[in-house]
């Protein structure tokens, strides 16, 4: 059951990170979420904005993002897979996404 409610919840996590997404100014979904996985990007960054952000996370012990790629540029990518990351986990990764 552990292992099921794992997956649960990181299922479940993608899928509400991904209804906030679409719903935020500065940021858009790039397609819909599959498994535990959230591709979007920030309006306005170029690939450099997006490798400086991540390098800072990254520094910070914050999170592990790295910018992807996508038919139409860069972009970021969320992939759940910690069954103890919560919706505030992410909501605090979102908030260092300034210009």
């Amino acid at each position: 059951h552990a292992y099921r409610d794992a997956i649960e919840q990181a299922l479940t996590l993608a899928h509400d990170k991904a209804e906030i997404i679409r719903a935020h100014p500065d940021l858009e979904l790039m397609h819909q979420h599959e498994l535990s996985v959230v591709v979007f990007r920030r309006r306005g960054w170029q690939q450099a904005a997006y490798d400086a952000w991540s390098d800072r996370i990254l520094r910070r012990g914050l999170a592990f993002v790295v910018p992807t790629g996508t038919s139409d540029g860069p972009a970021l990518r969320f992939c759940f897979i910690n069954p103890r990351t919560t919706m505030a986990d992410v909501e605090i990764i979102l908030g260092t996404l300034e210009n």
